[in-house]
């Protein structure tokens, strides 16, 4: 199937996808957050360069980058474009956030409530992370877990909107129908961390593949939606790259290759009769990701002798309600209200 037709709505079912990566998140950060001796990370088993977390990271990335330039591209709307991605964040994030500093926090801290709510680290929790600038830790919270950090998924949030935004500025700049010159600017960004970072992102770390490689799996997704007329998901390519793979796999450059491998894989499995039937009325994805480790935590203060196990399936489920809970609340509320306000926006400028 030519990715074009894929990327239309009812020929995919990347909700899916997406909650499958929220909910391996959770299982990956399990180890860290419940460790028990003899478990540890399939995913890290098998391929030894990456673990699940980061793998569902990298996923989520790439549908990001595919989609969102994609809609980009095709209504070529800055306003649209803005308000979309803001309304998409930020109400999500506002609701765990305050749930976790005034809420959750007070109830688990080891100090009192007047101390907790007299310390200045409970209010720079709060205001630092509604604008994308992570804090970790709320007074007394956690201090005796494996891991004290109250939610350490919310690191990829500023990378992600840093994505958005360079996106914008780059189309912008070079205009939305130079697609040569949009694919060498992708190509550059998916190979420098492969170069030691040296053209682009001098900043991050190569080594640090976490964050050095968001950048390139979310460019993949670019180049994708730019050629999504020339490119078919099939299973003649699929095998393709999974042999490529095999091949190179000792190669200190086995990233470069298996990521578009796995990544396509999806798109091929998204678009399958079968996934296109299990379709669901709701998109919880975000929510599950904000809420996994904050609920996980809990989990591990509570049940601390429970087990990796126990602790990703209480986890799983009570992050998918909570999910859910967000996805009626707020998230699917603010969406709706992003796209009367871009629509608004739009009308405007066009008058």
């Amino acid at each position: 199937m030519l990715l074009s037709k894929m990327l239309k709505k009812e020929n995919n079912n990347f909700d899916i996808i997406r909650l499958l990566a929220a909910m391996m998140v959770i299982y990956g950060h399990s180890y860290a957050i419940s460790p028990q001796e003899g478990k540890s990370d399939l995913v890290s088993n098998m391929i030894n360069f990456d673990y699940s977390g980061s793998l569902a990271v990298k996923i989520f990335f790439f549908l990001s980058g595919l989609v969102v330039s994609n809609s980009l591209l095709n209504n070529k709307q800055i306003s649209s474009f803005i308000f979309s991605r803001i309304f998409r964040i930020l109400p999500g994030l506002i609701l765990v956030v305050t749930a976790s500093t005034f809420l959750i926090g007070p109830l688990l801290s080891t100090d009192s409530i007047s101390s907790y709510y007299s310390n200045g680290d409970t209010y720079t929790y709060f205001f630092r992370n509604i604008i994308l600038q992570p804090q970790w830790f709320l007074p007394g919270v956690f201090d005796h877990n494996a891991q004290t950090a109250f939610n350490g998924s919310l690191w990829t949030l500023p990378y992600e909107a840093l994505a958005y935004a360079l996106t914008l500025i780059t189309f912008v700049i070079i205009g939305f129908e130079n697609r040569k010159l949009a694919t060498l600017i992708a190509i550059v960004v998916i190979l420098d961390p492969f170069i030691g970072n040296k053209v682009i992102f001098s900043w991050i770390d190569a080594k640090n593949t976490e964050i050095s490689l968001l950048a390139p799996c979310f460019s993949l997704g670019i180049l994708f939606s730019m050629w999504k007329d020339k490119i078919s998901i099939n299973k003649k390519l699929i095998i393709s790259l999974w042999v490529l793979y095999y091949v190179f796999h000792n190669s200190p450059y086995v990233a470069i290759l298996f990521y578009p491998a796995i990544f396509t894989t999806l798109l091929y499995i998204s678009s399958t009769p079968l996934l296109l039937k299990l379709k669901l009325p709701v998109d919880i994805s975000y929510g599950v990701y904000l809420w996994g480790w904050p609920v996980q935590q809990i989990f591990a203060q509570f049940y601390p002798d429970s087990g990796v196990l126990l602790n990703q399936l209480l986890s799983m489920l009570a992050s998918v309600l909570l999910g859910t809970i967000s996805w009626f609340l707020v998230e699917k509320k603010f969406i709706s209200i992003g796209k009367k306000t871009a629509g608004f926006y739009s009308g405007k400028l066009a008058n």
